[in-house]
């Protein structure tokens, strides 16, 4: 049988295939691969023949919403927040933007962009 990360779409074959990107298979000997949507809305794997749901990350441009939102699905970043790497769980603070206790909905732009330096939410001079 295939071993996890794969699987094989026809009965009594030994080819096996890797999971396509944005898909899983994490029991051996699977005959298709779990999508990432089920576990994680709108998430992607960054790589073929993924193990685990918890391969299934955002990409970059989004966060992971479950953490700050309580919802399994990944959130697109918006004016402020950088997003610059998939598998962020919640969004830095671009370069001139403040975010209020760590509140991606709490968003203000500061008077001057020294007093807010891009980094963790909540970095500000």
């Amino acid at each position: 049988p295939c071993g996890k990360g794969s699987y094989t779409d026809l009965a009594g074959s030994k080819v096996c295939k890797r999971c396509p990107l944005g898909t899983f298979s994490d029991v051996a000997g699977s005959t298709a691969c779990s999508t990432c949507e089920n576990h994680l809305r709108y998430s992607n794997t960054p790589f073929q023949g993924a193990q685990s749901s918890q391969d299934c990350i955002c990409t970059e441009g989004f966060y992971n919403g479950e953490k700050l939102h309580k919802k399994k699905e990944c959130v697109k970043c918006s004016l402020g927040h950088l997003c610059d790497k998939a598998g962020m769980v919640e969004p830095d603070q671009i370069k001139g933007y403040f975010i209020h206790d760590g509140k991606p909905d709490q968003v203000y732009k500061c008077g001057s962009q020294k007093d807010c330096p891009s980094g963790p939410a909540g970095s500000c001079i």
